[in-house]
């Protein structure tokens, strides 16, 4: 009697579980293991369809489940949010209980979404008055760039001026070289080439996000940002309790690079640790013309992170060294005979930051220091004749910033600071070798510094429901000193610099800005004083070089919604005492620099972005620029032949995949130091896919045509890559 009675309790206990007494709960995570709050979970059964959002822990479950309601299989449970590709879950039996882990995969965000620190506080990129962009850590996952300018080129307006390989560097808006600030977490990244710094010290899978401003930005950053920011920011995810790491590893086809880089870090409580190495080779790289000899290189990195971080109070500390060896520097004569490559470039970046929330009635105090010993060689080989030149450069960088931020009200913030950007030891040294034998030697520049000081102040006023203004000032105190050829020169300036931006908000969906600023650039120690060889050829400094200065103007609109997002910029730049590299006279492949009296640089950029469908997207931009010299009615160096980009984008489930189309029109009208450029077009094809928690896979077909063009109008620039085949696979611990 007994055991029917057990009988009949257990089947009736099964048949409860399998019917109205399914319990269905779970967890929402990214792919990195962070909580998601706000995700819509809709449940579909054949009697019954329920929906709730996730907690602020990314936890969901359908219990208790209304009265009379009753779950039965099959079934299926969907996860949808904004900025997240939608995950779907099918059942068609089981159990009592389903406890799930989804993990969502973020899609490409929209502008408006954006959150950008350009103003040093963060703000929706819709509400800034001036043009930016900021290239996210999944776009750079897909294209699977070989350095941040690469990562960064293909955003609106910007592009790259150098002679190719991976030592180039930024242009924004056709203004480059020492006129586009380049950061790494606030730390100025300084060079003495004459093309300035190139952004080859930095793994892009170590990098979080790349903000580019595309408007003045003098009165936050000084001398050197005239023509704008391009701010790398790498500080590791610390969000996940306890161990989590990454291992990826990339290869590439038309230069046989091998990447591989490992991350490990660890929380616990307030306190962070993480860890990072980083091995890259590339071989000479391919184009449909053949091998372009000196363009390979090799690149060690490795860096360590350390954070204490409380609710009030948030202590920092970084090591990056990077090494780099053998870095080629290709030519477009391609001559095995004449090349020229760096044999090693050191830099190391030690930074500490603080940050004290609510210090009185001063507000918030940030306060970033840095210092930055660094050095590089070059050589210029001469084969036939068993001839070297070499340059040999080092220097150390340092500086800080210390500033507070006070919300006054709902409507008034401001925040005040000082700064200060100083190198010191800087020595610039030539030397020949003959068949080994050292037949000239200089110090064209020995016992070099410079010194920026600078006060600022910025605000930001609602004053009306639909205004936002924002403004600024900063006054710069400059000292520069060194040796040259064995003469002590020095010189001093002082530099003042405004920003008034006004953003009228239409709707909640559209906004136009308009903005005005002065800006000013001091000549480098390099320009002022160094004579000898460089990657190029060779140049002739000019000690009676004055600062740059201009006056830019800029407007533009933005609308976004939910599935569409347009922007349009119209600007304006009024130069003077522009610093130009213009050839000797006579026939020689010297160069030297001189002020010019007026320029003007004018331009406009439009882009958008669409998505059609939930699982379409199609987007683009382009940008038409004109730099002219006012006394001489010649064009201007570094202005980049108008360019578009177009590309749609397509995924399902965790599949996506991806096509670009890059078209630049010929450059007829060239500045002194470039040559015409013919027309071009890319096509790129790239796709990838989300295998699970712990394994990525990303392809890239560039250059799929195998079209054979000159990148830009540089007269030394080597061809670009032909066909490349490149894959990374991503392993999460």
């Amino acid at each position: 009697m007994l055991k029917n009675y057990l009988l009949f309790f257990f089947t009736f206990a099964l048949l409860s579980n399998l019917s109205s007494e399914i319990q269905i709960k779970g967890l929402v995570t990214d792919l990195k293991g962070r909580p998601i709050e706000s995700v819509t979970v809709s449940l579909l059964s054949p009697n019954l369809s329920l929906t709730c959002l996730t907690d602020f822990q990314g936890v969901f479950s359908f219990s208790p489940l209304p009265d009379g309601a009753r779950i039965d299989y099959p079934l299926s449970i969907t996860f949808e949010r904004e900025g997240f590709y939608t995950e779907k879950k099918s059942f068609r039996n089981g159990g009592a209980k389903i406890e799930l882990h989804i993990h969502l995969t973020p899609a490409q965000l929209l502008r408006e979404q954006v959150t950008v620190t350009a103003l040093n506080e963060e703000e929706k990129a819709i509400s800034i008055p001036f043009a930016q962009s900021v290239v996210s850590q999944a776009q750079i996952q897909k294209n699977q760039p070989e350095s941040i300018v690469d990562a960064a080129g293909r955003s609106p307006g910007v592009s790259f001026i150098g002679k190719g390989g991976i030592s180039v560097t930024p242009s924004i808006r056709g203004l480059a070289r020492r006129r586009i600030l380049l950061l790494k977490d606030g730390a100025r990244i300084v060079s003495d080439r004459s093309a300035g710094a190139a952004a080859s010290f930095m793994p892009t899978d170590w990098i979080e996000r790349i903000e580019v401003v595309r408007s003045a930005a003098a009165v936050l950053y000084g001398s050197d940002a005239m023509g704008g920011v391009l701010q790398v920011l790498s500080r590791p995810d610390f969000l996940e309790k306890g161990w989590s790491g990454q291992f990826s590893l990339t290869g590439e086809s038309a230069s046989r690079r091998v990447e591989g880089s490992l991350q490990l870090a660890h929380n616990s409580g307030p306190f962070s640790l993480s860890g990072r190495v980083q091995q890259n080779r590339s071989g000479d790289y391919q184009t449909p013309e053949g091998i372009i000899l000196a363009s390979g290189y090799r690149y060690t990195n490795g860096e360590i992170n350390l954070e204490w971080k409380t609710e009030k109070r948030t202590l920092h500390f970084s090591l990056l060294a990077s090494a780099g060896r053998d870095v080629g520097k290709p030519e477009r004569a391609n001559d095995p005979d004449k090349y020229s490559v760096y044999p090693y470039e050191n830099l190391t970046i030690i930074q500490g930051r603080f940050e004290e929330r609510e210090v009185g009635r001063l507000g918030d105090l940030h306060a970033d220091l840095f210092l930055t010993p660094n050095g590089y060689q070059l050589k210029k080989m001469k084969i036939g004749a068993a001839q070297e030149d070499i340059s040999t450069n080092r220097s150390t960088d340092a500086g800080g910033r210390l500033f507070f931020r006070k919300p006054v009200s709902s409507v008034f913030s401001y925040q005040w600071g000082i700064d200060y950007f100083g190198r010191f030891g800087v020595r610039m040294e030539n030397q020949t070798l003959k068949k080994g034998i050292e037949t000239a030697v200089s110090l064209p520049v020995d016992a070099g510094y410079r010194h920026d000081a600078a006060l600022y102040f910025t605000f930001d006023y609602a004053a009306w429901k639909s205004f936002d203004i924002v403004g600024g000032f900063r006054y710069s105190f400059f000292q520069r000193r060194a040796r040259a050829d064995g003469q002590p020169k020095q010189s001093q300036q002082t530099a003042p610099a405004f920003f008034l931006g006004l953003t009228r908000k239409i709707s909640p969906t559209f906004t136009v800005f308009l903005n005005a600023g002065t800006a000013y650039r001091v000549p480098s120690l390099s320009e002022a004083f160094y004579t000898g060889i460089t990657g190029r050829s060779s140049i002739v400094g000019n000690p009676r070089l004055t600062p740059e200065r201009s006056l830019q103007f800029d407007c533009g609109l933005k609308f976004s919604n939910r599935n569409l997002f347009v922007g349009a910029y119209l600007f304006s730049y009024f130069l003077r005492d522009l610093i130009e590299k213009y050839p000797l006279p006579g026939g020689s492949e010297a160069y030297t620099y001189e002020n010019l009296e007026k320029g003007t640089l004018t331009g406009g950029e439009l882009e958008f972005q669409i998505q059609p469908c939930s699982n379409l997207e199609l987007f683009g931009h382009g940008f038409y620029f004109v730099g002219e010299n006012r006394s001489t009615s010649s064009r201007l160096n570094d202005v980049p032949a108008p360019r578009v980009i177009l590309g749609t984008r397509y995924w399902k489930g965790r599949f996506w995949a991806e096509a670009n189309w890059l078209w630049s029109a010929p450059l007829r009208h060239p500045g002194p130091a470039e040559v015409e450029n013919e027309a071009y077009h890319v096509v790129d094809i790239k796709t990838g896919l989300y295998l699970s928690t712990h394994w990525n896979l990303f392809l890239r077909l560039g250059n799929l045509f195998n079209q054979l063009y000159y990148p830009n109008a540089d007269p030394d620039i080597a061809r670009a890559k032909g066909f490349d085949l490149s894959a990374t696979v991503v392993f999460k611990l």
